[in-house]
Order: structure tokens, then C-alpha cells, then sequence
């Protein structure tokens, strides 16, 4: 199922991953999606627990949309990730509707 995702994911040239890295060393991942006037933040992975919380990820989350001025950006997150939903908070998302699963946060840069 991933790779099927995958496959599509790379083929439109409107999606981004971007690899996070820290001292020379890949740490994680942040994706974007173009959607005309709009950008879809989504795959923020940090790849290992030591470095949760020294704001390496939230640094490079505003790196990044700082290039999209002017647009929206908005992303989905698992209603219970609540680690998730606050890092998002921090970084000035805002809750703009949910569903059973999921939250929709967004943002202008």
C-alpha cells in the first residue's frame, strides 16, 4: 500500500519532501503540496526521540513556509496526536474544523 502511495505521491509535480537535517545528519522529513493558492503541510517525522523538543523540526517548519508568503497552509492531523496538535499550535496553526479522526489546522505565512 505505501509504495502504490509512494509512486503516486512523486509522480505530480506539485509534491515536496524535504529532508530535516541536524549537524550534518538527516533527522526527519516535512512535505508540502502546491495546491494553487493554498500549500498542504503534511509528514512531519522526526526519525529519532533524542531530538524531540530542542526545535529543530519547528525551525525548519518555519524555514519552509516562510517561502509560501501570502498563501494559506493547512494540514491534517489524527484527532488524538495531541503531541502533534500542539506543536502546530506553537507554530501559529489554528484549528479551522474536525471530524471524528482528524483536525484541520491552518495558517497564513
Amino acid at each position: 500500500m505505501q509504495v502504490k502511495w509512494y509512486e503516486k505521491y512523486k509522480k505530480d509535480q506539485g509534491n515536496t519532501i524535504y529532508i530535516v537535517f541536524y549537524r550534518g545528519k538527516p533527522v526527519g522529513t516535512i512535505s508540502t503540496t502546491i495546491r494553487d493558492e493554498e500549500v498542504e503541510m503534511g509528514r512531519v517525522i522526526l526519525g529519532e526521540k533524542k531530538y524531540a523538543r530542542q526545535g529543530i523540526m519547528g525551525e525548519a517548519a518555519e524555514i519552509l513556509l516562510s517561502r509560501f508568503k501570502g498563501k494559506r497552509i493547512f494540514l491534517e492531523v489524527l484527532k488524538d496526536n495531541e503531541v502533534a496538535i500542539a506543536f502546530y499550535k506553537k507554530h501559529r496553526f489554528k484549528v479551522r474544523g474536525k471530524d471524528k479522526k482528524k483536525v484541520v489546522m491552518e495558517r497564513f505565512a
